[in-house]
């Protein structure tokens, strides 16, 4: 009886076995298209934001990167340029998006942004590695100008442009015309410390300091401190928490989850980070008076040097109730490469 059994469970497990290996081998279900006209399958793989979360071929990513930093320079140039900086910055987005290595422009002239100048440019990359119109725009004087403004915080490609056509000729001239505001001599100040990386073991020191801080804000409070771990949580977010080895700044996610007040956190959590030894310097004042309802998302910029640390690091702080954390999470994270 007992072989019987032994033999009918064999049995029965061969042939779960073959229905599961049956199953795997079949093709997943597809779901009919309802479109008016069928127009989603017709336009399957046209337009950029179908290019999903594929992982970028390495091959691709130097036609893309070169196409970015074109579209990059048209925006600095100014707004007449707008249209052709939105055209090479969304041929780069459908580039990295390819599952296969791209070779010619012809794979993907059917995509949806890819006319006849946009390929011409894709197979000078292919062929040579480089645009011979985005190293003339970084050659000139005014794409050195240009370079020099937009590396300040707070001075973007339309402030940088106007100044130009005021007759600004670097930095220094700009800062003797009185032409910076508060928040953008900050940025001046520590430019060259701003434009470096950040290493990935300083990112993990520099969320810890901001939970070390949150710590002390709660416990100040009158939390007990066994309940701190778990009144409020600081996660590090960006291209930290998509696990990349540099970080081009520092962005904390905050919020309580004890129901506690949170509304005047970020400059409570911005004094004990000063209180510790940590170097702060605001691109605005945490501390300034604002109507804010408990329950409202706010956020911080500034730059902050870890003590025994010689390089200043952008940090941005943000709060959110918890009923929006995890959506602020993935926010924040992004889904870029």
């Amino acid at each position: 009886a007992a072989s019987a059994a032994s033999g009918a469970a064999s049995g029965a497990a061969s042939a779960a076995t073959s229905s599961g290996a049956a199953s795997s081998s079949r093709p997943a279900p597809t779901l009919e298209d309802r479109s008016r006209g069928r127009w989603a399958s017709r336009n399957a793989g046209k337009f950029a934001c179908q290019a999903g979360g594929r992982q970028v071929l390495q091959a691709n990513e130097l036609v893309a990167g070169q196409l970015d930093r074109l579209a990059e320079r048209y925006k600095q140039v100014g707004t007449n340029k707008d249209w052709n900086s939105m055209v090479y910055s969304k041929a780069a987005k459908l580039i990295r998006g390819l599952d296969f290595v791209l070779t010619c422009s012809d794979q993907i002239r059917s995509r949806r942004g890819i006319g006849p100048k946009v390929a011409e440019k894709i197979d000078e990359a292919l062929a040579t590695g480089r645009l011979a119109r985005l190293e003339r725009m970084q050659s000139s004087t005014r794409g050195a100008v240009l370079d020099e403004l937009c590396s300040v915080h707070g001075v973007g490609a339309a402030t940088a442009a106007e100044w130009i056509a005021r007759g600004v000729t670097s930095l220094a001239d700009a800062e003797e015309r009185g032409l910076l505001n508060e928040r953008q001599k900050v940025g001046a100040r520590f430019a060259e410390d701003l434009k470096l990386r950040i290493p990935r073991a300083e990112v993990t020191l520099i969320a810890a300091a901001v939970r070390e801080a949150l710590r002390t804000v709660l416990l100040d409070e009158g939390v007990p401190a066994g309940e701190v771990s778990s009144a409020a949580e600081a996660v590090p977010c960006g291209s930290y928490r998509r696990g990349k080895e540099s970080s081009g700044d520092v962005d904390v996610l905050i919020t309580r989850r004890d129901g506690g007040r949170s509304c005047d956190l970020l400059p409570r959590v911005c004094a004990a980070l000063s209180a510790a030894g940590h170097e702060m310097h605001h691109l605005h004042d945490p501390f300034e008076k604002k109507e804010k309802e408990e329950g409202e998302s706010c956020s911080y910029m500034g730059i902050v040097r870890l003590e025994g640390y010689a390089t200043h690091r952008r940090l941005d702080l943000k709060v959110y109730p918890r009923e929006e954390f995890a959506y602020a999470l993935l926010y924040f994270t992004s889904s870029a490469y």
